[in-house]
């Protein structure tokens, strides 16, 4: 767990007050309900509609960082038909199989 730089003993003084004036944050791992949102706002962001069960079904068998997320959801989209809106099952499965993990 990293510390505050106030705790931050090894630094010197005129460092921890410049790290000091600036904010501080916490930042936590993403749950899946996080996860779940954020594959829901990548597939918006590129205006494809994806069921629940699609989303669960990528977390369950892929790669679980953001940024993995991130590029299957690109890979997805360019897998499906031009101008379709939503992606199927099917596709999903397909593409990450064929992406691998």
């Amino acid at each position: 767990m990293a510390k505050s730089p106030a705790k931050a003993s090894y630094l010197p003084d005129h460092l921890s007050t410049r790290l000091l004036s600036g904010m501080v944050v916490n930042i936590k791992r993403l749950g899946d309900d996080e996860k779940r949102e954020v594959i829901r706002k990548l597939a918006a962001d590129r205006q494809i509609l994806i069921t629940a069960k699609s989303i669960d079904y990528i977390l369950e068998n892929s790669p679980r960082s953001v940024g993995k997320l991130s590029q299957l959801i690109g890979v997805i989209e360019s897998s499906i038909p031009a101008g379709a809106k939503s992606v199927g099952l099917h596709i999903i499965r397909r593409v990450i199989k064929s992406w691998g993990r």
